[in-house]
């Protein structure tokens, strides 16, 4: 059974990652996604790129930003306004990652 150490909370989700198999957990409005490192690295480069494409969008309330996911028949879809919320959520979250690996880089 997974035992997981937060690692970002908000109002919108939360970001967790699990202390044996080392998985990240992201749970955002009605889904959980579980990823390993480097699924989590590029799913997060892929919601930047997006967010970036779509910060001006004036339709702030249609869900008209789809995400592809690793199974072909599922698409996450998003307002530009739970996008930003899903990338502030990401950043935070890897602002503590980016710390672990530095500290555990200078062996402290």
């Amino acid at each position: 059974m997974c035992r997981f150490k937060k690692l970002c909370h908000t109002e919108n989700g939360y970001v967790v990652r699990c202390n044996q198999c080392r998985h990240i957990h992201i749970a955002f409005g009605t889904t959980i996604l579980a990823f390993t490192r480097d699924q989590y690295h590029d799913f997060v480069r892929m919601i930047g790129e997006q967010y970036r494409l779509h910060k001006n969008d004036c339709c702030r309330d249609q869900k008209i930003i789809q995400i592809p996911t690793d199974a072909r028949s599922i698409m996450l879809a998003y307002t530009p306004g739970e996008l930003e919320k899903l990338f502030n959520l990401l950043e935070k979250a890897n602002t503590l990652i980016d710390k672990e690996q530095f500290f555990s880089f200078n062996g402290n």
